[in-house]
């Protein structure tokens, strides 16, 4: 049945932040700065040129090096604050090559200075964002979702994403099933959250759906290739996994159980669910021998480049990193990590912790189907860094997709993903086969 088109998000905010600055071409030569921003948001994609994050592989290849460079600062960042209170997160504003350093409190002149010395010394650029909402208040907010959740539930209020940390927003974000017209639940939750966590809150109503998609691959399989399961439901392969030392398998999002699954001419299979996690990882383990490499191309026709898996990236809980998805079924796009660690029921077992990315324009960079295909970080000499497994994508549409398999399949301006730390958690025994 053909579904319909998912209306956009309705947002409600109690406090609104300061606009983000407009973004320039990415110039590698630029000078950059040491600033503080007031609002607390600083756009992560400012100086990131959004019509070549998606398709232009040297471009993101070139942003991946920034982030090396800012991972590199953040750390000695963190040396010099250690275990301050008021750190709240950090970020990357890759464009302008600056690390975005989230604060809460006043900030001090010698702390500031004490921090700008390793930036200058390096070149970067530093982004002191100023924030009202402190870590310890976003945890006990979080705390306090969760424990309400059955009070929610009983109410008709779904909470499908709620926690975590947001680039755009300074303070809890939730996700709640429903439509616009359902705007009446928001004031009586946002208030009652406020008052119990005291920090603002921001709710979106949105269709959150599973992204459960490249065609003809055999055994081993490489990750991002299209698994057909019964009655046509697709999904995407994932990282493959070693188990102990020489059992070779691989991972998919553990809501991908129409088995079997084939690959799309019916030539080889991928095997059956060995393991699927019930626990907060979302992941599941099939029996097809995976490999340490990923498909690396567009969803037209039948996609043989691939990139060797050579390491985790190291960034893959930090706000404005680029990073790709190889999805089945939509082939490799691109986005911006603009959340982390969300807390998402995926209707398979506890809620699972999930990272948001967006285009930032209105490009299409995930479909239904892509589910469990490999989130990667793009670097030279066809190297990719395993980043995550994607989960799902929000306020979907049926119109401009450019997928393999449009009929009765939707599309979106982002995706969710476990991170690759997560989705092992409670796999026994396996480990990412890296090259």
């Amino acid at each position: 049945m053909k579904r319909s088109i998912v209306p956009a998000a309705f947002s409600f905010l109690l406090i609104i932040g300061a606009s983000p600055p407009e973004a320039f071409a990415f110039d590698a030569s630029a000078k950059p700065a040491i600033s503080v921003d007031p609002g607390g948001t600083p756009d992560v994609n400012a100086g990131v040129d959004l019509s070549r994050l998606h398709g232009n592989r040297s471009y993101v290849e070139s942003l991946s090096k920034v982030v090396d460079q800012l991972s590199n600062l953040r750390s000695a960042v963190g040396d010099v604050l250690g275990d301050t209170p008021d750190l709240v997160d950090f970020g990357f504003q890759t464009g302008t090559r600056s690390l975005i350093v989230y604060w809460s409190g006043d900030p001090q002149a010698s702390v500031l200075d004490d921090i700008a010395q390793p930036a200058s010394d390096r070149g970067l650029g530093l982004v002191i964002a100023l924030r009202k909402t402190s870590r310890a208040q976003l945890d006990a907010a979080e705390a306090e979702v969760a424990a309400n959740l059955p009070t929610y539930r009983k109410n008709g209020i779904d909470v499908q994403a709620y926690g975590g940390f947001s680039a755009d927003f300074d303070g809890l974000k939730m996700t709640v099933n429903g439509k616009p017209s359902a705007s009446k639940l928001q004031p009586d939750v946002a208030q009652s959250l406020q008052s119990a966590a005291s920090v603002p809150v921001s709710i979106t109503y949105a269709d959150m759906r599973p992204a459960g998609g490249k065609y003809d691959d055999g055994p081993p399989f490489y990750a991002g290739g299209l698994m057909v399961g019964t009655g046509g439901k697709i999904c995407t392969n994932g990282f493959g996994v070693v188990y102990g030392a020489s059992v070779y398998r691989f991972l998919s999002a553990r809501h991908c159980t129409a088995t079997p699954y084939k690959t799309e001419t019916g030539t080889y299979s991928y095997g059956s669910i060995v393991q699927a996690g019930t626990g907060t990882n979302g992941a599941a383990v099939f029996s097809g021998k995976g490999s340490e490499y990923v498909f690396n191309g567009s969803y037209v026709g039948n996609p043989t480049t691939t990139r060797l898996l050579t390491q985790r990236d190291p960034n893959l809980n930090t706000v404005g990193t680029p990073v790709c998805q190889e999805g089945g079924n939509s082939g490799e796009r691109c986005g911006t990590i603009r959340q982390i660690a969300l807390n998402w029921d995926d209707g398979y077992g506890s809620a699972i912790k999930i990272n948001y990315v967006t285009s930032g324009s209105s490009a299409i960079i995930a479909a239904s189907g892509d589910s469990g295909g490999p989130v990667i970080s793009l670097h030279t000499e066809g190297r990719a860094w395993a980043v995550g497994i994607l989960q799902a994508i929000q306020n979907s549409t049926e119109t401009g997709c450019n997928i393999r398999y449009p009929s009765g399949n939707a599309c979106a301006d982002n995706f969710f993903f476990t991170n690759v730390d997560v989705a092992l958690v409670g796999l026994t025994s396996y480990g990412i086969d890296y090259y």
